[in-house]
């Protein structure tokens, strides 16, 4: 991802609704779980640390991010900072009870080689909980930008997963009440071609989106699937 996108995120990821409506259905899936008490916890591709920092309220978290960008930002949360990209062969087997990658796997060149060490590293019983964008025919200057390599399939998300030998419990779209203004925006982009900048819309704008995407955390936090959307959300366990 670009330096400027990343400080752009961070300056903006605690308020920007799409940034608050992934924390609010990370949290929703996250809350009906069995963590142990004091879960070791592995966030990979932290980014500028805005999810990682609330990652703590289930237990110890580390945060992994190869971008010295990015990592700079997470340093400020006080939290552990690794920087070895993965596969990392210096952590040892079974060392994570939770392992999140929020929209991570779509900028790696192998997707695959990553989840086979995360099933490494996840302890017996240790779940994995990522997020990706959805549908390669979306991809666009959104993606170009933000160094994404592909955009999912429900069938290309669950294969690779169940490649890793990972154990799938539920993976649903989410973006699916605003998924129209998805499509309009990106038909927009195509024809006028541009950049989308990482924005927030003006404030009352800003809190209806945030106050649509929380219907979407109550219904997939309770282990359901939305019909459609713009990204997936899955869970799996070693």
């Amino acid at each position: 991802m670009e330096a400027s996108l990343l400080d752009q995120m961070a300056e903006i990821e605690d308020h920007h609704w799409w940034f608050v409506a992934r924390r609010r259905i990370v949290h929703a899936v996250l809350g009906r779980l069995e963590l142990p008490g004091a879960a070791r916890i592995l966030d990979v591709g932290a980014g500028t640390g805005g999810t990682t920092r609330t990652l703590t309220r289930y237990g110890e978290v580390t945060a992994l991010e190869v971008d010295p960008v990015a990592r700079a930002h997470l340093e400020r949360t006080g939290l552990p900072v690794r920087s070895h990209p993965l596969p990392d062969p210096t952590l040892p087997d079974g060392s994570f009870d939770l392992i999140t990658a929020f929209d991570v796997l779509e900028h790696l060149d192998d997707d695959a080689a990553v989840l086979a060490d995360l099933h490494r590293l996840l302890a017996p019983g240790g779940w994995l909980l990522v997020t990706v964008p959805a549908h390669p025919w979306l991809y666009g200057a959104h993606d170009a930008r933000h160094h994404h390599r592909r955009r999912y399939t429900r069938e290309g998300l669950r294969g690779v997963l169940v490649g890793a030998g990972l154990r799938v419990d539920q993976l649903s779209p989410w973006l699916t009440l605003l998924f129209p203004v998805l499509l309009a925006e990106r038909a927009v982009q195509a024809v006028r071609g541009g950049q989308a900048d990482v924005q927030v819309p003006a404030a009352p704008v800003n809190r209806l989106l945030t106050r649509v995407t929380s219907l979407e955390a109550r219904w997939i936090g309770r282990g359901r699937s939305a019909p459609v959307g713009g990204s997936w959300i899955a869970l799996a366990r070693r």
